[in-house]
Parts: C-alpha cells; structure tokens; sequence
C-alpha cells in the first residue's frame, strides 16, 4: 500500500474515532494511550476532516508542520490533495478551493444552489476535475487553471 492509499485508508478511522470520542463524554474512548511502534512520528501524514468547520493538518516526525482552518466556511470537507509543491487541493460540500502553503486562495469555485460537489483531483499539472452532485449530476473538468496556480510535478 503506497503512502496516498494509505492516508485514505486511515483519515477516515481518525475522524471517526474523533467523533466517537466526542459524543461520548464521561467513557473512555476504546484506544490504546500508547500508540504501536513510533505512533504519530511512524509516518508522515495529511489530514482533513468532515466537520462543521474546515480543518486540515499536516503531521511531519509526529508533530503538527502545518495547519488550516477556517470555521466561517460553509460545507464540511470532502476530499483533500496535498500536491507536490506543498498546495493543497479541496473538494467542501459546496464547492472546490486549492490554497497555497501560506493559506492563500489560489481560486475558487461554488457550486450552484441545489448541488454538492464531495471530490475533487488534480489531472496533469494543469487541470481540476470535480463531481458535482444535483439534478442533473455532473463531471466538470477545469482546463483554464490560472497560470499561478499550476500543480507542478504531480508524481
């Protein structure tokens, strides 16, 4: 399992045992207090999860190197893709955003009123394709990303 197989298989159980542990106060949440080998610091990871506000964290040697939130945006995140050049690709319920490693919006999208889009991917350096849910569903591909906000080397 490469490292992008592996962030997908295990963000979901985080944010997941997350919320468990929210909703359950006063029991003891059912992990262990230590985590196995070097727990957080094993591996290198991104993190982005669903919730009312949009929260995604980049987790180097077990400590946080980066982080993002914005709790006055609207839509839970849905999909998330950290790019090579340190970007960061973002599909949040009512729309799709890429921010650059200062935080700035590269640009953005809103879907129309009515519909959701829940995934977003980078194809090549220089294009987006997103699904966006409603009646009628679509899949959209952006050609015209703005030169500036090139994905550079995507491997």
């Amino acid at each position: 399992m490469n490292n992008q197989q592996t962030l997908r298989f295990i963000a979901p159980i985080m944010a997941a045992g997350a919320m468990w542990a929210a909703a359950q106060p006063g029991e003891k949440p059912n992990f262990p207090a230590v985590l196995p080998g070097k727990g957080l610091a094993q591996h290198d990871f991104f993190y982005a999860g669903e919730a009312k506000s949009q929260d995604m964290y980049i987790v180097r040697k077990g400590r946080v190197a980066w982080e993002f939130h914005d709790g006055a945006a609207k839509g839970e995140i849905s999909d998330a893709v950290l790019l090579s050049n340190g970007n960061v690709l973002f599909a949040h319920q009512f729309g799709v955003t890429p921010i650059d490693r200062e935080k700035k919006v590269l640009w953005h999208y809103d879907a129309p009123e009515g519909t959701e889009v829940h995934t977003a991917q980078p194809i090549g350096k220089e294009r987006v394709l997103y699904v966006q849910n409603g009646d009628p569903a679509k899949v959209v591909v952006v050609n015209d990303v703005p030169e500036a906000v090139h994905f550079g080397d995507l491997r």
